[in-house]
């Protein structure tokens, strides 16, 4: 089991870092470059991006919200149009996009990038496995996280596959641009495929549990004081996932095999955030 993040306290998500804010107007957007990996250097820089789904401005906000909208603080509005935040994703050089959010909130907020030719909309949430869901075995995120990874396999195995073939893309040339990966709060299902794309990469576990913690703290979503368990603890939550994915397949490419990705569709994702050249 690969580790090195036991014990490590989160880096003080106020302090500066370029990576963050990297598209204006999407909450939480960061860059899942500039990482350091195990094996020295950095993970690529505009290659992934991860961000919350903003509420762009105007919106005719209907009764019935989910509760990432109903539950989300003043900074996950926008307050810009539509075509001001597809301009910045334009300028930032968005040409994709993987929605991890199910189809009844892409349907009560549409995100306002859902007219480019890269984007997808792919829920990570596979409803007809939820029944299979047992709350009682997750008393942290940590644990939600580590029982959906094989719930939600029927799911998890298209996300993966978008991202390879945005990977394989990205290496014919540089036309593919970046492609942003989200959902409603841009934390736990962001926050769980950008681990697992890290950790494939080669990135140091805990700059990958430092990003999840800055993730978490710029989230436009608060969980209200009186949410039940699963407990959330921030960072030793992902590494929790992380541990598991180990454990039980002994790291990231096993596992993504394991969804049902060939050989091939491994090699190229892990590509994805290595540096030009890097084996």
């Amino acid at each position: 089991m690969r580790g090195g993040g036991q014990g490590r306290q989160p880096e003080d998500p106020s302090s500066v870092d370029e990576r963050l804010g990297v598209l204006p107007g999407f909450p939480g957007s960061a860059d899942l470059g500039g990482l350091p990996l195990a094996g020295g250097g950095s993970t690529a820089l505009r290659r992934v991006i991860r961000s919350a789904v903003p509420i762009a401005l105007p919106i005719a906000l209907p009764i019935a919200l989910p509760i990432a909208v109903a539950d989300a603080s003043p900074d996950a509005v926008a307050g810009e149009l539509p075509d001001e935040l597809r301009r910045s994703a334009e300028r930032f050089g968005v040409r994709a996009v993987v929605d991890l959010r199910s189809d009844a909130e892409a349907r009560l907020l549409p995100h306002p990038l859902a007219d480019l030719p890269g984007y997808r909309l792919l829920p990570l949430i596979d409803v007809a496995a939820e029944p299979q869901r047992d709350v009682t075995s997750e008393a942290t995120f940590g644990d939600l996280y580590a029982r959906s990874l094989g719930r939600n396999r029927r799911t998890l195995v298209e996300v993966f596959r978008a991202l390879a073939a945005h990977a394989r893309a990205a290496a014919a040339g540089p036309g593919a641009g970046a492609v942003l990966v989200c959902c409603a709060a841009g934390r736990d299902r962001t926050g769980m495929v950008a681990a697992l794309l890290l950790d494939l990469a080669g990135a140091e576990r805990g700059a990958v549990v430092d990003d999840y913690h800055r993730a978490g703290s710029g989230s436009p979503v608060v969980d209200p004081p009186t949410a039940p368990t699963p407990h959330r603890r921030g960072g030793p939550d992902v590494e929790a996932m992380l541990d598991h994915v180990h454990a039980r397949w002994g790291g990231p490419a096993d596992y993504l095999r394991w969804l049902g990705l060939d050989d091939e569709e491994v090699v190229t994702l892990r590509s994805l955030l290595r540096p030009e050249g890097a084996a």
